[in-house]
């Protein structure tokens, strides 16, 4: 079936750089659910990408976040509701995983154009 068959897109055709990036969608949407990316961007900040043409085009939203690690992100979608956690930090150790400081979670009502809470979680 066609909706079976893998696709390639690219979400940051610009050349921006993106690193770390996670898929999510609420799949009781069925096939037309809104995709969304998020990834770690340049200068410690956050990207969302959102889809909803099956992840032809991709418009970028920026994530209201600071000193973000280079570590996973990770997105969750139920309808509108979108939820992206990330690992904070201060400290930098060259040549290895930099520890956390905390993961903070930031909540959006409408589909990733605004955020509109966040909660930090110690580690």
């Amino acid at each position: 079936a066609e909706s079976l068959k893998k696709k390639r897109h690219s979400f940051a055709g610009d050349m921006t750089f993106g690193n770390l990036a996670s898929l999510c969608l609420d799949r009781s949407l069925g096939p037309n659910a809104p995709l969304y990316v998020v990834h770690l961007a340049i200068g410690a900040t956050l990207v969302v990408h959102r889809s909803i043409d099956g992840g032809v085009t991709w418009t970028p939203h920026t994530v209201p976040a600071s000193d973000v690690l280079f570590q996973d992100p990770t997105c969750a979608a139920v309808g509108s509701d979108l939820w992206i956690a990330y690992a904070v930090g201060t400290g930098f150790v060259p040549g290895s995983d930099t520890p956390a400081d905390r993961i903070e979670v930031v909540h959006s009502t409408d589909g990733g154009d605004t955020c509109s809470r966040r909660w930090r979680c110690p580690t």
